[in-house]
């Protein structure tokens, strides 16, 4: 292979690592744009939920207008909506527990060692005490 042959297949190899580099890239922004806009719908999904459960629709309707709306079947729907009123009430119990003047490290203490989520998902009358912080935190610490 003369010198002239060596450039020219160094020419052809580099043109085709840069289409490997290039193709590798979009797949690369491909994936990221899936995400993002998966990411999105979610944050749609939950931000519907929210504004519904603020609102105090039946959760039955607030599962068919997931389906209608954003096609999410009715078994994903229910378990979306329990999950935010757990966080919802979680979150309630925090910001409580910070305006008693607990410190994020204790907050976090608290939440983990009561095993907050835990209780709150296996014990539905709790989300009904979300109208007596106090009072929740109490059912919690037992």
């Amino acid at each position: 292979m003369n010198t002239l042959d060596f450039k020219e297949y160094m020419r052809k190899g580099g043109i085709g690592l840069l289409n490997m580099a290039q193709e590798a890239w979009k797949k690369n922004m491909d994936e990221k744009e899936k995400e993002a806009y998966s990411q999105g719908i979610y944050k749609g999904i939950e931000n519907t939920i929210a504004i519904l459960l603020e609102e105090k629709i039946d959760e039955i309707r607030i599962v068919e207008l997931l389906n209608k709306h954003w096609e999410v079947d009715a078994d994903q729907a229910i378990m979306l909506i329990q999950s935010k009123k757990i966080e919802d009430t979680v979150t309630l119990v925090k910001q409580h527990l910070k305006l008693k003047g607990y410190t994020d490290e204790k907050i976090s203490e608290f939440v983990k060692n009561n095993g907050v989520r835990a209780k709150i998902r296996n014990s539905p009358k709790l989300l009904e005490l979300k109208q007596n912080p106090q009072k929740l935190i109490n059912e919690l610490k037992k």
